[in-house]
């Protein structure tokens, strides 16, 4: 069975019941929907849906730093809506959240939301790309395989510590060509 790890941050609303935050587990992450919560005061913002969206976004955000990934990384979102006619309004603040190629999306009208919200958005991420930000990790060689990765995933770690092997190998037996 794959690790289930919670994601939790003080920077988005805390849960209002049984829930995380964001759940990782293998390569993606599920994150619990968001609504316009300021999590500084723990009130709904004032205004519209589109100051309700923003904020819920925000929270969004948060709960992707938290994880180490961003909207770029995001592949589906659902976004919930208490008044269809909203739509509009919601999606010119959405689409400034997200860059090229925007995810897959679905919007449901629904009777409503936590907290009288208008708009509650979850989604599903990836981890973030490598390379990353954080740390480096340098594979040299005298057959010019220098490859610099910063903050490696897993399988980028295991798959360089398989390629210095390989050169190693190679070395070894003064053969002149990879595989």
């Amino acid at each position: 069975m794959a690790d289930r790890n919670a994601i939790a941050t003080t920077s988005a609303p805390q849960a209002i019941g049984p829930y995380s935050q964001a759940i990782q587990t293998g390569n993606l992450l599920f994150a619990s929907g968001q609504v316009g919560i300021d999590p500084a005061t723990g009130d709904l913002v004032e205004g519209d849906v589109a100051a309700q969206t923003r904020r819920a976004l925000e929270n969004v955000r948060a709960v992707l730093q938290a994880a180490g990934t961003d909207f770029a990384q995001v592949v589906k979102t659902t976004v919930f809506l208490i008044d269809i006619n909203d739509f509009v309004a919601m999606n010119e603040v959405y689409a400034t959240f997200f860059p090229a190629p925007p995810p897959a999306r679905s919007t449901i009208a629904v009777a409503a939301l936590p907290k009288a919200a208008r708009v509650e958005v979850e989604c599903i991420a990836l981890p973030p790309a490598c390379p990353g930000q954080a740390r480096t990790i340098r594979l040299r060689s005298e057959e010019g395989l220098g490859r610099k990765l910063e903050n490696p995933c897993a399988s980028c770690v295991a798959g360089y510590a398989i390629l210095r092997l390989i050169v190693r190998s190679r070395r070894q037996h003064n053969v002149k060509q990879l595989m």
